[in-house]
């Protein structure tokens, strides 16, 4: 494992960790936050559930071989599939954004969980792009999926000495 795809794994855990947080947090004299499922509306949970799916998705993208995942997932071009988590994760955020303020008429304010998702998404879809993180695929963790066989040594040429 890369240490690009250990990081892009770590960022599909904090966006499952994110739907647990809290969303929303109205803060008069006492502060009270909820999470998506304390909220009691379908929306919320439904995004908290597609949240968690998503994250689910970007450790198993990341963590499982190239091999493993074209036999779980008969399609081509199946390594772009991060991009479209990520791009997944960010509108899940920015809907649930959305929906925090005009549901409580802007009195609650949006909560860390739903900064955690869209931090997760963001780093999810930029982070392959970043040409400076090229050295990032460098760094191996584990076994390398693919061992480098070692050079053949040149056979040293015996010379002979006439007498």
């Amino acid at each position: 494992m890369t240490l690009k795809k250990l990081i892009l794994a770590i960022a599909g855990g904090v966006a499952v960790i994110g739907s647990f947080l809290p969303w929303a947090a109205v803060t008069f004299f006492v502060s009270v936050r909820a999470n998506a499922f304390q909220m009691g509306e379908p929306l919320p949970i439904i995004l908290a559930i597609l949240t968690i799916l998503c994250g689910a998705a970007g450790i198993l993208l990341n963590v499982l071989k190239e091999k493993q995942i074209n036999n779980i997932i008969k399609i081509k071009n199946a390594e772009k599939l991060p991009f479209f988590v990520g791009i997944a994760l960010i509108a899940i955020a920015i809907i649930a954004f959305i929906y925090v303020k005009a549901s409580t008429n802007g009195v609650a304010n949006a909560s860390f969980g739903i900064w955690l998702i869209g931090i997760a998404g963001i780093v999810t879809v930029v982070l392959p792009f970043l040409k400076s993180i090229k050295e990032l695929d460098k760094v191996v963790f584990g076994k390398p999926e693919k061992a480098a066989k070692p050079a053949a040594k040149p056979a040293k040429k015996e010379t002979t000495k006439k007498k």
